[in-house]
């Protein structure tokens, strides 16, 4: 903002924007509502399971929609993350 003060001051804070440039703003504002009532009504704990269940199911998913190979580091901490699941 200090780079652009003068022309934020002349032509405004939404210069250069178009409504399309929103959307992604917007979205991200709702995915932070979801994440503090996730962590509100479920825990910290909880949300913490459910972020790592998220990946490791995102990295199966694009194994087999991509093609790509499962990382190594995945592979090694797959158990870990379902030993501390089941613990």
């Amino acid at each position: 903002l200090a780079r652009d003060r003068d022309r934020i001051l002349k032509e405004g804070l939404w210069t250069g924007w178009q409504p399309r440039t929103f959307i992604p703003v917007c979205i991200n504002a709702f995915g932070g509502i979801c994440v503090g009532q996730v962590t509100k009504y479920a825990g910290g704990v909880r949300k913490s399971f459910s972020v790592v269940g998220g990946i490791l199911i995102t990295s199966f998913l694009q194994s087999v929609i991509h093609g790509h190979s499962i990382s190594g580091s995945t592979w090694i901490a797959m158990p870990l993350v379902i030993g501390s699941i089941v613990l």
